[in-house]
């Protein structure tokens, strides 16, 4: 199940940014490969966003063959 946690935001006077990405799962599929991820984003040293499960779908486009 996926989740999405709100903890702040991110303020203009913010100094450092930075994304964590942990893949956890891929799944191959004919045309498509889904990946779920946990994710958080980090603003000055404080989790602000944290994302668990968090599904993308990456689809085989008709014009890149």
């Amino acid at each position: 199940e996926f989740s999405w946690k709100y903890r702040g935001q991110v303020p203009p006077t913010a100094k450092v940014m930075s994304v964590e990405l942990e893949v956890t799962k891929i799944v191959r599929e004919e045309k498509s490969v889904l990946v779920t991820s946990d994710c958080s984003l980090w603003v000055d040293g404080k989790r602000i966003y944290e994302a668990l499960n968090l599904p993308m779908r990456i689809v085989e486009s008709e014009t890149s063959r």
